[in-house]
């Protein structure tokens, strides 16, 4: 596994590495890197710097000592104890498991996002789910807990803006170039007789500005140490989904199901709509991959956050299911779908509202006096209409999803999944409805 890895000129610490995700070629990983990541291309992993549920960019540094995702602190938690977080502990014994929480409802182990061209000094701690923007330069013994503007130098504890790497005017031809993504080697060969100062050169940027590259273009290796899988990944499109994608995955990876030609799964088990991370992660492969559909989840899921600053819910907490707390739900979730449906590249699967719906009639939940269905907050051919620019119309593939579904979770059958194995690459992503 690790000597393909070598083979594509990707540079590890075999000992350190462990988890599901992506390298490009020419990336480093000296230091540890754990569970779910991405690694762009000559960006560098030192040794000593750990980095977990991280996903890096290209030409990006992150120095030893370093830490990528350390756990939110949660101030107003009863206890700084691992049992309020419903975390494991070796030295637990009955009294400790009888009082740790049933279920979690806030993300934990969110997911953590460097840019491209970023610097990570030495003993910088970067708290998980922060974004950090292309360019940016955190300073040593720094503490991140809160994103960072592109091209911004950030320092302190907790950190906060000190500068700039260069002039706003100068910032925002940079964000809009990405030079990362382009083989810029034709111009830095022109100027071959002389060497070139990279340093406030305002008439070689102009040029970087200016010029017309070739797409820097490189293998994307996927690499899942649980499963003893490394391989050249060849899919071009995303799906991003809560536990049916998750249980889609895990059949695919025993081989008891297909998973869609030139597709990858990706699952975030428990994931609300209007969860930033969804957002940021959305936002990510929408950079690195050609399409993204999202399975859209149950708007509920989340619903204990809805009043909170950070909508950072997981799961859905029945004993706050009630009418007036689904609206909520709702009316952030159709706020996320505007903001997704912006970017054209993402598309949206809405099986877990169609689904709910047809289950609700089976039941005859919602019916008018005339047999009509009609959900006093969330109806599917109201998303449609809403969002008919964006989203691949499930009724137009099935007649009905009935047959097709295991329970009031709405998951698909097995029979149900190799069907969507067949259909999804046959979609047309210029189009939907």
């Amino acid at each position: 596994m690790f000597e393909y890895l070598k083979r594509c000129g990707i540079v590890v610490n075999e000992a350190g590495v462990s988890g599901d995700g992506f390298f490009e070629e020419n990336s480093v990983v000296n230091g540890v890197l754990l569970s779910r990541f991405f690694v762009g291309a000559y960006s560098l992993i030192d040794k000593g710097a750990y980095a977990k549920n991280a996903f890096i960019g290209r030409f990006s540094t992150i120095e030893s000592g370093s830490y990528i995702g350390y756990p939110s602190v949660r101030p107003k938690n009863f206890s700084n104890h691992p049992f309020s977080r419903n975390l494991p502990f070796a030295a637990s014994d009955d009294y400790l498991n009888s009082i740790k929480t049933s279920r979690f409802y806030l993300e934990q182990n969110k997911y953590t996002f460097i840019g491209s061209d970023v610097l990570v000094c030495k003993g910088a701690i970067v708290q998980d789910g922060v974004v950090i923007g292309d360019g940016a330069i955190v300073q040593p013994n720094s503490y991140v807990v809160e994103d960072v503007p592109p091209y911004a130098i950030v320092s302190g504890s907790p950190a906060v803006v000190v500068g700039y790497r260069f002039d706003a005017a100068t910032v925002e031809k940079l964000v809009c170039k990405k030079w990362w993504k382009y083989d810029i080697s034709p111009l830095i060969n022109s100027y071959r007789d002389r060497a070139i100062d990279y340093y406030d050169n305002p008439q070689f940027m102009q040029q970087i500005f200016e010029g017309e590259f070739d797409c820097l273009e490189k293998k994307v290796i996927y690499l899942n140490t649980a499963k003893n899988i490394a391989c050249e990944n060849v899919d071009k499109n995303m799906i991003v989904g809560p536990s049916h994608i998750e249980r889609w995955y895990t059949f695919s990876q025993k081989g008891a199901v297909s998973k869609p030609a030139g597709y990858h799964l990706y699952p975030i088990p428990a994931m609300s709509l209007f969860s930033n991370q969804l957002k940021n992660l959305v936002s990510w492969w929408a950079e690195w991959f050609d399409n993204i559909l999202l399975f859209v989840p149950d708007f509920r899921i989340g619903n204990v956050a809805v009043d909170m600053p950070v909508k950072e819910g997981r799961l859905i907490k029945q004993e706050l299911v009630s009418h007036e707390n689904s609206r909520k739900c709702y009316d952030l979730g159709v706020e996320s779908l505007e903001w997704f449906a912006k970017n054209p590249k993402v598309k949206f699967w809405f099986w877990c509202l169609n689904g709910r719906e047809e289950y609700n009639q089976l039941n005859s939940n919602y019916l008018d006096d005339e047999g009509k269905y009609r959900h006093p907050i969330w109806n599917y051919s109201d998303l449609l209409e809403r969002f008919k620019d964006s989203t691949f119309d499930i009724r137009s593939y099935f007649d009905s999803v009935r047959p097709m579904i295991v329970d009031g979770s709405i998951h698909p059958t097995v029979n149900c999944y190799e069907m969507m194995s067949e259909l999804f690459p046959t979609f047309e992503w210029s189009k939907s409805v």
